[in-house]
């Protein structure tokens, strides 16, 4: 059986290994499925177009900021 801290350390050394080889390129280049499908469901189906410029989003995370734009 592989506890949590088992995959906590095979996750870690996998990032690591990755950063390690490719640096930032490593990270993802694009939003992270989940937020896209939060936002659709929130704001993109309820909300005009007009009114969803001035929508702001605060992201709070790691990584490459993928998710900036």
């Amino acid at each position: 059986m592989t506890t949590k801290n088992q995959l906590t350390d095979k996750t870690q050394k996998w990032y690591e290994d990755a950063y390690s080889s490719e640096g930032v390129k490593a990270q993802r280049l694009y939003p992270n499925e989940e937020l896209l499908r939060f936002l659709g469901r929130h704001y993109f189906s309820c909300t005009e177009r007009e009114q969803r410029k001035s929508i702001k989003v605060l992201e709070l995370g790691c990584g490459s900021g993928a998710i900036c734009g």
